[in-house]
């Protein structure tokens, strides 16, 4: 009897927790596993020979910059943050020193779920000051981490 009891108070006490604390360690978790990227429309990529270039800041935020042509679709869009992603995998989730990358992929007939309605946002965010690139449209993404904080491959 005493044990029904107590498993009785038990799942009471489990049904009671309060959520917004259940909230906050799910955000916690989160936000540990997801690194910001700004994606962002620059005109002077309109006709350049790739439709894209990354662009990574060390020490200041925002560190990395996606800058897309003006014509560029949700294709274009996941071709970015694939090559982003790998370039995270090969030097770390945070930029050690500013670089420029130019990356041609071969193209892929995936294109992210999410991708045009960034797009979309991009084009209708009111421009705002991007240290060392400018004044554009952008909007800020989160990306899966790729690197642990000591360079190992993170293992989530």
């Amino acid at each position: 009897m005493r044990s029904l009891i107590r498993a009785l108070l038990l799942a009471v006490a489990v049904a009671v927790v309060p959520q917004s604390f259940c909230m906050a360690q799910q955000a916690h978790g989160t936000a540990q596993a997801r690194v910001p990227a700004l994606v962002a429309i620059s005109p002077e990529l309109q006709g350049a020979e790739t439709p894209f270039r990354l662009e990574r800041f060390g020490g200041r935020s925002p560190q990395d910059v996606i800058l897309l042509a003006p014509d560029a679709d949700a294709a274009t869009l996941t071709q970015a943050v694939e090559a982003l992603m790998a370039v995270r995998r090969a030097t770390g989730d945070a930029a050690s020193g500013s670089a420029t990358f130019r990356v041609q992929q071969a193209q892929r007939p995936r294109v992210l779920p999410w991708a045009a309605r960034v797009l979309q946002d991009v084009r209708g965010a009111a421009p705002r000051a991007i240290p060392g690139i400018g004044r554009l449209r952008a909007v800020q993404i989160w990306l899966p981490a790729q690197r642990g904080a000591r360079g190992a491959p993170d293992s989530r």
